[in-house]
């Protein structure tokens, strides 16, 4: 009954407001997709919600539509997966009106756009008092005709006002891709590429971080950067043009296709955003191994640091082992006695590493499941 109710009432406030009842999607030959925006949001910033539509079909789509709408904030972990799934999502508040467009996009085309209209018309104060928090959005894409295309939903990270006390922490964030290049020195690919093409393409989810991450460094944000090398020696190599394996066909890639430009363009983006003032580029052993699993083989770590140094300093000329990021941040007594011998100063650890007693309350965490601040000793060149 409730669901029936909440869903009544959903379609007579979209009536009222004019703005069309949430439709299932009508055509797969219309996709809109999120390109990035704000990390977080005040009541006074614009939404800025970067979107792409691409046409898929053999029409042109003569003007369109948005509707964005907002649901209850996200209070629990299983939240995250069910309320960020477009087709379950029941929206609460909307923008007070449809987003209307005018611009054509031609078939096999497609036409970027941003959301400018600010947070405070989202109504958000009619949802759980406007608290801070994490809300779902929805936004809908209609033709002219009024009929649903696609939908998506995205995260809206919302503060009633700025923190009066910001934490002095720094995020560690990794970069890396699934390997591309096999050992005849192929990119294996299908017809759309690779993923490592796809990723640092104008687009791809490397070139989007990188390009946020220089914005919000720029604004102020300390963070830790750890590239994997074999990531990075990979772009290196297919920004120069590359042999791209489908299947039995080989082809010759030339440094002025998409590809290598695009992974040019990434490189580019990365040098600037590890050389940015604030950022701290961390070493990453060579092809991020599990450090734990290696350390039994005589000097492997050693090995791995020593190949990730030379690949990385060649983007990257102030990286030293002095920073060192374990992958996951795992490690155990035997690798991080490794990394002390191979010169690391500063390790990030994980949550992994630390292995507690059995008895949570000799941990000094009592309820372990609700804490992240137990006590934690480990043994260094200049002491516990």
């Amino acid at each position: 009954r409730r669901a029936a109710a909440l869903a009544a009432v959903s379609c007579l406030i979209s009536m009222i407001m004019g703005i069309p009842a949430p439709a299932a999607v009508q055509d797969l030959d219309f996709e809109l997709r999120y390109i990035g925006g704000p990390v977080w949001h005040d009541s006074d910033d614009r939404l800025g919600f970067r979107l792409r539509i691409a046409n898929g079909s053999d029409g042109a789509l003569e003007g369109f539509s948005l509707a964005v709408g907002a649901s209850y904030k996200v209070r629990s972990r299983s939240q995250l997966h069910s309320n960020f799934d477009p087709d379950s999502f029941d929206g609460v508040t909307n923008l007070p009106s449809p987003l209307e467009y005018d611009d054509d996009v031609e078939p096999d085309d497609s036409l970027a756009i941003t959301v400018r209209d600010r947070v405070s018309a989202l109504g958000l104060d009619l949802l759980d008092e406007g608290e801070s928090g994490v809300y779902p959005v929805k936004i809908t894409l209609y033709d002219g005709a009024g009929l649903a295309l696609d939908s998506i939903a995205v995260p809206l990270i919302y503060y009633d006002d700025t923190p009066g006390t910001q934490l002095a922490v720094a995020p560690v964030v990794t970069l890396n891709e699934v390997p591309a290049r096999g050992p005849d020195g192929l990119f294996e690919a299908g017809p759309d590429g690779n993923a490592l093409e796809q990723a640092v393409a104008a687009e791809g989810w490397l070139r989007v971080l990188t390009d946020t991450l220089g914005t919000e460094v720029a604004r102020g944000l300390r963070l830790g950067l750890a590239p994997t090398p074999r990531f990075l020696e990979e772009t290196v190599d297919m920004a120069d043009g590359y042999r791209r394996g489908i299947g039995a066909e080989v082809i010759d890639v030339s440094d002025s296709e998409p590809g290598p430009a695009a992974a040019r363009a990434f490189l580019a983006a990365f040098e600037s955003l590890a050389a940015a003032p604030g950022v701290q580029p961390l070493l990453v052993p060579y092809s991020a191994p599990d450090l734990s699993s290696i350390a039994p083989q005589p000097n492997a770590i050693q090995r791995h640091l020593d190949a990730g140094e030379t690949v990385v300093e060649r983007l990257v000329p102030e990286i030293n082992r002095g920073w060192v990021y374990a992958p996951a941040g795992h490690l155990d007594e035997g690798s991080f006695d490794q990394l002390s011998l191979a010169g690391a100063q500063h390790v990030v650890f994980g949550a992994d590493s630390l292995v507690s007693p059995d008895d949570p309350d000799q941990s000094g965490c009592p309820v372990l499941q609700y804490s992240f601040t137990c006590p934690v000793e480990v043994a260094t060149a200049l002491g516990r």
